[in-house]
């Protein structure tokens, strides 16, 4: 369907059933959620999506990583994840 499309900041299309890892946090006491994606453009291009904003009004913003072959998205995923808990985020 093409309701589920949406288009990135890079231009790229992205389909929300290709992600294929979803990681949720929030921090509560200022407010903010943040959310880290894996997944595959139409194109093939695997992405990780980093998506932040408030908990109150609808701010927010999104960073679109292509992962090169060279590149380990486990590794990219576990500095993400060690940043948010350091950060008040659960």
């Amino acid at each position: 369907m093409l309701t589920h499309v949406i288009a990135l900041p890079s231009g790229l299309p992205y389909h929300r059933h290709m992600i294929e890892t979803l990681i949720d946090f929030k921090n509560l006491e200022k407010g903010r959620w943040y959310r880290l994606e894996t997944g595959t453009d139409l194109f093939g291009q695997k992405l990780i999506v980093k998506r932040w904003g408030s908990l109150t009004s609808r701010r927010g913003s999104q960073s679109v990583m292509p992962i090169l072959p060279n590149m380990n998205p486990l590794k990219i995923l576990k500095t993400e994840l060690r940043r948010r808990v350091q950060r008040g985020y659960s």
